[in-house]
């Protein structure tokens, strides 16, 4: 240690370290930048960069010369004073921080496998991981304290990096005490005050310590000796400075002890009963000539030993004589004592000595409503089930009012009855399903109850002061005769009075009695009678008479007579006062004779025999008869069940028709035959896996099983023939439906391009609307692909085909030839509008944005972190663990989507990646060894890339969520203009409206957004959604006025609909008549915009169907997913004409049923779009659909020569 002080000190003499100065001025005093210890070294330096870098050298030359090594992972770097970039400095040194710990304690992969109970109690335990030295010591800056908290909030209530879950109870109010309705878990800041009061503390009762006169001579004693002076230089960060800040406070917690008085103050010290004589007695105070006099100053000595002289400025009035009487008998019992110290005592603790806890206590004594903490905190009830009932008595369950009221639009309706509003009242206790519950549980103890108006009233109520009443058949009692019913608490019993009870509210056919439960000394509790399932009844039994039950939960008794205790209840006692030998038990030899020969005639009796219980198999089968199973005849209120004798499905379940019925060994034998036989035909054909997904895969067996056995299944030239037309027959009523609503709701055509990227072009045309999705054609387009007026015609005919009066718009590709045969097709049919594919659009979006340098760095570090990882099956594996199970890169979206959310994975991910890399398996693997896992892990903890991935990430997020909402068949019309306008919004927040920054990428959408991407039709759909145009936060832009008035032109053919458009948009504006009823301003956000003017608009006929066609429309053509090999199949071979027919037939049913099962997966319902609930990591649609499969077309080389023609 010698060696590495001679460094230090050269290392400060050269000015490379700082140290500190101790007394002196200018060149004078002594300059300190180590202290060695025994086994610790502390050193001194500026938070400085710099010289941080030359205490690492020098470490590095300490071990070269001696062979000892620094151990960075046990040294911390302690923070002294704000604002200083403590994680930047420990880095460079290659120590931790405080806060590093925390986090790795509460490392939230942990959360992932934790009940909030589980939670709740690691939490507790990661404050003993503080160095409570150092926060002794130190005061801990507001923004490190900020941070720790942060990290325990987000840990408790879940969330982290990009997640936002709500923090349902405020930390002011979790860090209470479990009693005022906290959790128990200490204020980190609090915390520190009161460590920091033990220094006040022995400065005040302690002489000797060194530490004590190094302050003395530094800031010198304040009046009294109990405390320094205060520390007033403006210059400084001193650790003394800090912890002098909080006397003031600490010494309203104390009190002194007269000994010869001359270290307390007469009038302003606490001296004399609990108040200082100041506020006790004011006026005598502003009368007094010695206002900071000392207490032995108003003593004066004299023959007797002495007395009290109090002297005042003028004589004294008849009405201020009083209060000197006052004063003089409250000081009369004191006494001064020469030759004894005065004492300073702390009035927290009853032995007047301090203690931390004491102190922290006392910051939190503001006067609080009684919660129910004894109800909740009981120590047979598993933590997560009282923390459950915690949330429940703050009324913060996430129930859907609680949604609501944080933002979420949701309708409110409760998921079990369907009839009321979800409150956490009313789903705990007031739902039928509930009630039901609870009237069963109690029923099983022959209790009735009664509920209150809310949980946290329920559970007060359950704790009363003056005891509880419970009602109890008759019945019940004779069959329990052996047993007792007692108030079990802190191991006390209470005294139990039966008397019968009116049969007003209960139900008849048995005999009731009152149970008064009187809790003399601790209040009762319903959680702890219900909790003993064998309700005792004293009285019952006449042993009871002779011995006291000692502990419930292990039954011991004990003897009145001996005062030996048994453990195994009134039954093993009936023995021990008999006197007779049973096994291990002692006879009592101070029993009475009477009591002895009682007892034995009580255990020569024959007990009666049980009424034998019903078993819950016989409650659930016999509902209609109202049993119970532990308490005979039980009623429950018919009323709120909805079906007479019905039971709580919750307790009984009944088994519903659905479910396959048990089946022996043979049966079980004969379905993994068939299921091998299946497997086998998938191995032999190839058939792609995914096709067991397909929803007409069960239905096909189903189908086979209803044939039974001796089915033969269809041949091969059945199924190229008659099953062929018979299944297009059917393909081709479903398109008929779909062609019927096309009048209504309008459709859009869809224009997929394909090319190989050399001479082949396709283009596949589909038709939507709300109600599904019809394949139409696909055509070659070879040579053409760049002809607009070539595909001005061909849109024009599919246009033509589909019915002109149908067609809202038409979205193509947004390559120059697509956007002018659009333009041109807009100018010949002026009620058309042609859109560009917003989900290209939006990509393309990303794409310039992902083309910024510092976005490009970033996401091709992220790519080098994925690429890694999934380059190693047993990296992969520990990398799943440690996400549960969640990946980092979603292969089936587009490429620059892909980029941006794999990411924003990273990020979410980011402390369990690094947990991962530092965790002890990956440390004693070969990989942690290798140079590119060297490199990924230093990419992990490089700060500049978590930096720039966050900003990316937030930057990105927005526009993912605009993607996430028109990548699909759904209606998106009505919130594409919205949501490109909530981004923009969203990117200017996250920079602060700071123009430099925010601005490239607002120039990055603009450029997309005006040049290709914005259509009138954006703008009325978005003026003509009520979510959005009756919103508290809506504001009318020109650009939306001007598109809503373009596309009323365009659409308004005639002049009795413009005339009729003109009446009724005042109308919709001001919410008139049917629009602006109760259910119309509900359905703003509950229905889908189309659905909503469906069913309100119905006043205003010509504005409502125009709202309906623009809303009922899509704005993407990605969603399809189509396999382009079968249509390049198609159009590349050359074939005559009937396998060119046939081929066609095979393509129209394939594409069709693909859409159909895309619809019916989807529950082909249109619902509203909320911006807020947007979760761009769940999965997308187009992750969900399976591939549409390749086309056979060999069959067609085999047709019967009759069936071929010429080519």
């Amino acid at each position: 240690m010698e060696a590495l002080s001679q460094l230090l000190s050269r290392a400060r003499n050269g000015n490379f370290i700082s140290g500190f100065k101790v007394g002196g001025r200018g060149s004078e005093g002594l300059v300190v930048s180590h202290l060695l210890f025994a086994d610790d070294t502390l050193i001194f330096c500026d938070a400085d960069a710099d010289q941080l870098q030359y205490l690492s050298w020098t470490f590095m030359w300490f071990e070269a010369i001696s062979g000892l090594k620094v151990n960075l992972n046990k040294t911390e770097a302690i923070l002294v004073g704000e604002g200083i970039p403590m994680e930047t400095l420990a880095a460079v040194l290659g120590c931790k921080i405080v806060e590093e710990r925390f986090r790795k304690r509460l490392s939230l992969w942990k959360r992932q496998y934790l009940s909030k109970g589980g939670r709740l109690t690691l939490l507790k335990s990661t404050l003993s991981s503080l160095p409570t030295y150092f926060l002794s010591l130190f005061v801990i800056p507001k923004r490190v304290c900020a941070r720790l908290e942060k990290i325990q909030r987000d840990f408790l209530w879940g969330g982290g990096a990009l997640e936002k879950k709500p923090h349902l109870v405020s930390w002011k109010a979790v860090c209470a005490n479990k009693k005022k309705g906290g959790l128990g878990i200490r204020s980190l800041a609090t915390f520190n005050k009161a460590l920091l009061g033990k220094w006040l503390w022995r400065f005040a009762n302690e002489n000797e310590p060194l530490w004590k006169h190094i302050i003395l001579s530094k800031y010198d004693l304040q009046e009294g000796g109990w405390c320094s002076k205060d520390a007033r230089n403006r210059y400084g960060v001193g650790v003394w400075k800090a912890i002098r800040k909080g006397w003031e406070n600490f010494r309203s917690h104390s009190r002194f002890i007269i000994g010869d008085g001359t270290r307390v103050k007469f009038w302003k010290d606490l001296w004399c009963g609990n108040q200082s004589l100041e506020e006790a007695f004011p006026i005598l105070f502003n009368l007094s000539v010695n206002k900071e006099g000392w207490v032995a100053e108003a003593w004066e000595e004299d023959e007797g030993g002495g007395s009290w002289g109090l002297r005042f400025n003028r004589h004294l009035n008849d009405w201020e004589v009083g209060e000197v009487e006052s004063l003089l008998s409250k000081l009369h019992p004191l006494t001064i004592r020469r030759g004894v110290e005065d004492l300073f005592r702390w009035k927290e603790n009853k032995n007047g000595t301090f203690s931390v806890k004491s102190f922290y206590s006392s910051f939190s004594r503001d006067s609080k409503p009684p919660f129910p903490a004894r109800t909740i905190w009981t120590p047979w009830v598993p933590t997560r089930a009282s923390f459950f009932g915690w949330e429940a008595a703050w009324n913060r369950l996430l129930t859907t009012d609680r949604l609501k009221r944080i933002g979420w639009s949701i309708p409110n309706r409760c998921f079990l009855c369907k009839h009321k509003e979800e409150t956490t009242d009313h789903l705990l206790l007031f739902c039928e399903k509930a009630r039901m519950l609870w009237l069963l549980i109690f029923s099983l103890f022959g209790v009735q109850w009664v509920m209150h108006s809310t949980v946290k009233k329920h559970l007060l109520e359950c704790t009363t002061p003056n005891g509880a009443v419970f009602y109890i058949r008759d019945d019940d009692l004779e069959q329990n005769e052996d047993i007792v019913l007692t108030r079990m608490l802190d191991h006390k019993s209470y005294p139990i009075k039966v008397e019968p009870a009116s049969s007003e509210g209960l139900s008849t056919g048995s005999t009731w009695h009152e149970l008064y439960i009187f809790a003399s000394n601790t209040p009762g509790n319903l959680t702890e009678f219900v909790f003993y399932s064998k309700i005792m009844v004293r009285g019952r039994d006449a042993c009871w008479e002779h011995c006291v039950l000692v502990d419930a939960t292990r039954q011991k008794v004990r003897c009145n007579y001996c005062h030996r205790e048994f453990s195994g209840g009134v039954y093993r006692m009936k023995f021990h006062l008999a006197q007779i030998k049973n096994k291990d038990i002692v006879s009592c030899t101070e029993v009475p004779n009477d009591v002895r020969d009682q007892i034995q005639s009580i255990l020569s009796t024959p007990k009666k025999q049980k009424t034998p219980k019903k078993t819950k198999v016989d409650l659930a089968a016999n509902g209609q008869q109202n049993s119970s199973s532990a308490s005979g005849d039980f009623h429950p209120n018919h009323g709120s069940s909805g079906q007479h004798g019905s039971t709580c499905p919750l307790l009984f379940p009944r088994p519903s028709p659905s479910e396959q019925p048990a089946v022996d060994d043979e049966q079980k034998q004969k379905q993994d035959d068939a299921d091998k036989k299946v497997a086998v035909f998938f191995f032999h054909n190839s058939v792609p896996f995914s096709a067991a997904k397909s929803m007409y895969y069960q239905e096909m067996v189903d189908a086979i099983a209803e044939c039974g056995v001796g089915y033969k299944a269809p041949s091969y030239e059945k199924l190229r023939s008659t099953l062929m037309e018979k299944v297009k027959c059917d393909v081709n009523d479903c398109c008929k439906k779909l062609r019927d609503g096309w009048r209504a709701t309008g459709c859009t055509i869809l224009c997929d391009c394909w090319s190989d990227g050399r001479t082949k072009s396709l283009v596949v045309f589909s038709v939507t609307c709300p109600k599904g999705t019809l394949f139409l054609k696909s055509v070659d387009i070879s040579g053409h692909a760049d002809d607009a007026h070539y595909l001005y015609e061909l849109l024009e005919s599919v246009v033509l085909e589909v019915g002109l009066e149908n067609v809202v718009q038409v979205i193509t590709d947004s390559a120059a030839s697509y956007v002018y045969a659009g333009r041109l097709l807009m100018a010949k049919y002026t009620t058309l509008f042609w859109s560009p594919c917003a989900s290209f659009c939006i990509d393309k979006m990303l794409e310039d944005i992902s083309k910024q340098e510092w976005v490009s760095t970033v996401l091709e570090e992220a790519k080098t972190i994925t690429h890694y990882i999934y380059s190693h099956a047993w990296i992969l594996n520990m990398m799943r663990k440690f996400t549960g199970g969640r990946e980092l890169i979603r292969p089936r979206i587009t490429r620059f989507v892909t980029n941006f959310l794999s990411l924003r994975s990273i990020v979410v991910q980011e402390d369990n990646l690094k947990l991962m890399f530092s965790h002890m398996d990956w440390m004693s693997s070969v990989y942690s060894r290798r140079p590119d896992s060297q490199n990924v892990k230093s990419l992990l903890y490089l700060e500049r890339f978590w930096k720039s991935a966050h900003e990316a990430v937030s930057v990105s997020e927005p526009l993912v969520k605009v993607l996430r909402i028109v990548d699909g068949d759904m209606p998106a019309m009505g919130y594409i203009y919205e949501g490109i306008e909530r981004a923009k919004i969203a990117i200017k927040g996250y920079y602060n409206s700071i123009e430099e920054k925010y601005m490239p990428i607002w120039d990055i959408i603009d450029r997309r957004w005006n040049v290709q991407l914005h259509s009138p039709l954006h703008a009325a759909a978005a003026f003509l959604n009520p979510s959005i145009f009756y919103g508290p936060n809506f504001k009318v832009d020109l650009r939306m006025r001007n598109g809503f008035q373009e596309a009323m032109r365009k659409m308004a053919t005639e002049d009795r609909d413009k005339i009729e458009i003109t009446k009724e948009h005042p109308i919709y504006i001001n919410a008139q008549g049917a629009l602006g009823t109760e259910f119309a301003i509900m359905g703003r956000t509950l229905n889908a915009a189309g659905d909503w003017w469906a069913g309100y608009g119905y006043e205003i006929p010509t504005l409502q169907r125009a709202a309906i066609r623009i809303l009922s429309q899509p704005c993407s053509s990605h969603w399809c997913g189509w396999n382009w090999s079968s249509f390049e199949a198609l159009h590349t071979k050359k074939r005559n004409r009937m396998e060119l027919e046939k081929l066609n037939d095979l393509v129209l049913v394939h594409c069709n049923l693909h859409l159909q099962a895309i619809i019916q997966s989807r529950d082909g319902k249109c619902k509203p779009i909320i911006f807020d609930e947007i979760d761009v990591g769940s999965e997308w649609p187009t992750e969900m659909e399976s591939p549409s499969p390749l086309l056979d077309d060999s069959w067609l080389d085999n047709l019967p020569l009759e069936c071929k023609g010429s080519p």
